[in-house]
């Protein structure tokens, strides 16, 4: 099984770096596997593994959430997924096998997307003086009607003074993934990006990003490209005021 390693290091804030205090922290190490699930048609069933790799016990709770988007993300706790144990106790170097169940009441039609928070829960023994630091660990699920399912998308750009807003609405059935996302100004030759992960646009749904730039202008034709599931992605529009 692939096991994704998350260490949180146990780092000072900013702010009690400013005021000069040094308070104690506490970190957490889990071993959690797989770190995404694709299920596909009927299935409906799948395990997430959860180890504990620090010295000391570990409390951890696993919830599940609906996940939309109308131009943002949201979140709302499901009733569709289900996660049993949703609370569990790791002694040192013990793990714990969660089962994730999809109930049969939800649209297959296009693909359902959900998150799974994975949370250490505190030791509420290290008192006031100490600084908590939980680890959180967030995975997508998704379950999709068919391995044939894609992605459709079309791009819109509008500018509201300082601020430019770009979307992107997805009519296919699957989710597309948005990584190193442009924009250029082909009249001014100005560009924009947003590097790395610029995250889902999930099936049926809109997402967009907010960026604080004059660089385009609602009379520019704007060339947005990036890359998806399907490799490089190119589109042309015109920004709107």
């Amino acid at each position: 099984m692939k096991f994704m390693h998350m260490f949180l290091a146990a780092a000072l804030a900013v702010s009690s770096a400013t005021l000069g205090v040094v308070p104690s922290a506490s970190a957490g190490s889990l071993d959690i596997g797989p770190v995404s699930f694709q299920l596909y048609g009927p299935e409906r069933t799948a395990t997430l593994t959860v180890r504990n790799t620090e010295a000391e016990a570990v409390q951890v709770q696993v919830r599940a959430f609906d996940w939309t988007q109308t131009g943002d993300n949201s979140l709302t706790a499901s009733d569709i997924l289900q996660v049993s144990p949703p609370f569990f106790e790791l002694g040192p170097d013990q793990e714990q096998v969660v089962r994730l169940v999809i109930t049969d009441a939800v649209d297959t039609s296009k693909e359902v997307a959900f998150r799974l928070f994975i949370d250490e829960v505190p030791d509420a023994s290290i008192g006031e003086t100490g600084v908590v630091v939980p680890l959180r660990i967030v995975l997508p699920v998704f379950l999709t009607p068919s391995i044939d399912a894609r992605p459709s998308l079309a791009w819109s750009v509008a500018l509201d003074g300082d601020r430019l807003e770009v979307s992107a609405t997805n009519t296919g059935d699957s989710r597309e993934r948005i990584v190193d996302l442009a924009l250029v100004d082909e009249t001014a030759n100005n560009s924009t990006l947003i590097e790395g992960l610029a995250g889902y646009v999930l099936a049926g749904s809109t997402r967009t990003w907010t960026l604080d730039t004059t660089v385009l202008h609602s009379s520019d034709s704007i060339l947005i490209s990036g890359n998806g599931y399907g490799g490089a992605f190119h589109s042309t529009v015109t920004a709107q005021q």
